[in-house]
């Protein structure tokens, strides 16, 4: 969260101030952050509720995409407001207009050149897998029901860390520069958590090291395919984990 986010008691609005969200929602029923056309979206449905509010169109940038059916935990989004109003009382009107499957959690004041999208510094993901089924947890993970050596998955993490281009890892065109900072794995009773740090993500990048890293430790592929994936050579094929088990936990300003 940025230092200086603010706090909500007692403030004021002024006119054409940059406006700072922190949000958290549900992603199982959006596809994804970004606005399109005929689809429901975290950013279409927070754009509506802002043109109810201020009675014109609000336009908002996020701190980054997402894809289909991923979750945050904590997503920043800022605007320019275009009318004087209490924060907290800004707060409670979002809350009491968007859908239950998103939530206001902090509203703050920034600069007018600050941008959500270009001061994040980094970004903090977790992906979340549950060894056989739960149907409590099934829309929060990804099932699986057949056994992975998890030693063996460690020993892959250190091939995805650094600066480099993961636009052949994910089969985009051009050029993709990531540097992923931190991938580390922990484990909670039947659950496993893979924590994944990077200045960038590109789409589906995080699902593909996930599914990269599960189908080498069930020996599936080798570490070959792994670098001759990131290299854009030949290699195995290799799953791209579900959506559901994804969830942007962190940014870092």
């Amino acid at each position: 969260m940025p230092e200086d986010f603010g706090s909500e008691a007692g403030r004021k609005i002024a006119n054409r101030f940059n406006l700072l969200l922190e949000l958290e929602f549900d992603g199982e029923g959006f596809f994804g952050w970004q606005k399109q056309p005929k689809r429901r979206t975290v950013q279409g449905e927070l754009e509506k509720v802002l043109a109810i509010i201020f009675q014109k169109k609000i336009k908002t940038t996020g701190v980054s995409r997402l894809d289909r059916g991923v979750s945050a935990l904590s997503f920043f989004v800022n605007f320019q407001c275009p009318k004087a109003l209490p924060l907290a009382r800004l707060k409670k009107a979002l809350n009491s207009l968007l859908p239950q499957d998103i939530y206001v959690k902090k509203i703050g004041i920034k600069g007018d050149d600050f941008s959500a999208r270009r001061a994040a510094k980094s970004k903090v993901y977790e992906y979340h897998i549950f060894f056989g089924r739960s149907p409590l947890k099934r829309e929060r993970v990804w099932e699986l029901e057949y056994k992975i050596d998890e030693e063996k998955m460690r020993e892959a993490l250190n091939l995805f860390l650094g600066k480099r281009d993961f636009a052949p890892f994910v089969k985009r065109e051009g050029k993709g520069i990531c540097e992923l900072k931190e991938i580390e794995i922990k484990k909670r009773g039947k659950e496993l958590i893979i924590k994944i740090e990077g200045d960038r993500f590109l789409y589906k990048m995080v699902r593909r090291i996930v599914g990269a890293l599960v189908d080498y430790a069930r020996g599936k592929i080798t570490k070959e395919d792994i670098i001759n994936a990131l290299e854009g050579k030949p290699h195995r094929p290799f799953l791209t984990a579900p959506p559901q088990g994804l969830f942007l936990r962190k940014v870092k300003f």
